[in-house]
């Protein structure tokens, strides 16, 4: 939706596609874990939002070098949350709408903050 909304330079479309590239493989292990366990059946679901946040964990941390600081500090969050989700799914804990909401939503939200505080904000600063 930004690439559509703004008029991009090529620098920016180019960092943007390295971005994607470093973090393309983290979603597909994500797709291809999320088709193994729902082959395997019910009783593996509840390991899903562990390994989902390990995954985005593992993404993130890739994408570090083009992204500013505060992203590996929440990739730490992802890893962290994603050790706790594994430690919660024998007892079904982890499919609880609050862990994923806290770990997911928290994490998107929190994503967000640090990108508009590195980027958004410097940006809108200096045009003034």
């Amino acid at each position: 939706m930004i690439l559509l909304t703004r008029p991009s330079l090529p620098f920016q479309r180019t960092q943007t596609l390295r971005i994607l590239r470093q973090f393309l493989p983290c979603l597909l292990v994500g797709l291809t874990v999320t088709l193994a366990f729902w082959k395997a059946g019910e009783d593996t679901f509840a390991y899903l939002p562990g390994l989902w946040s390990l995954i985005f964990c593992l993404g993130s941390f890739a994408t570090t070098p083009y992204l500013p600081s505060g992203i590996g500090w929440i990739a730490l969050g992802y890893l962290i949350a994603g050790i706790v989700l594994l430690q919660l799914a024998p007892s079904g804990a982890s499919l609880s709408p609050w862990a994923m909401g806290i770990t997911f939503g928290g994490g998107h939200f929190a994503t967000a903050a640090v990108l508009y505080w590195s980027l958004e904000r410097r940006e809108n600063h200096e045009s003034r």
